[in-house]
């Protein structure tokens, strides 16, 4: 459960920010999803397709491991900080770069949608945008990540 405290700007920030790219990543791929749909785009070359359905999938794969690594490879050095601000400060960077290489390949499959006119890649930015979806901040998520101890989990809001 959380409540009100010193730190929810800060939490609200995460939360707008996530908001932000995830309503941008819905908003792309429902007017690709009407174009394709429709007809409207011009097919291409089969051949391209497969190419970039090839750079689709690892950039799916090899962004969603990066993001992990170096979520974690932060979430190590705000683990080190003494301060609860600057905890936060370096968990928030890491969420930032985590959703960013979570969002680029969405990005880039519905590009390959408008490009190729092809339904699959609007299936697989669906499929990254509910991942995407589920990684939603929150005060409790946070200390969990940071694991606060309870004087800490407290002062963000959050009760055991």
């Amino acid at each position: 459960m959380e409540t009100g405290n010193q730190f929810s700007p800060d939490i609200k920030a995460l939360k707008i920010i996530h908001a932000a790219m995830a309503i941008g990543q819905i908003l792309f791929a429902a007017l690709m999803t009407f174009l394709v749909m429709a007809g409207l785009l011009p097919a291409i070359d089969g051949s391209l397709a497969n190419i970039l359905l090839i750079v689709s999938v690892f950039l799916i794969i090899s962004g969603t491991i990066a993001s992990q690594l170096l979520f974690q490879s932060r979430l190590n050095l705000a683990r080190k900080e003494t301060t609860l601000t600057g905890k936060l400060a370096v968990y928030r960077s890491a969420l930032i770069i985590r959703y960013a290489l979570i969002e680029a390949p969405s990005l880039f499959t519905i590009i390959a949608a408008l490009l190729t006119g092809n339904p699959l890649f609007l299936l697989l930015a669906g499929m990254i945008i509910v991942f995407f979806l589920a990684l939603y901040p929150s005060a409790a998520r946070m200390a969990l990540h940071l694991g606060l101890e309870p004087e800490e989990k407290a002062l963000l809001g959050v009760m055991e």
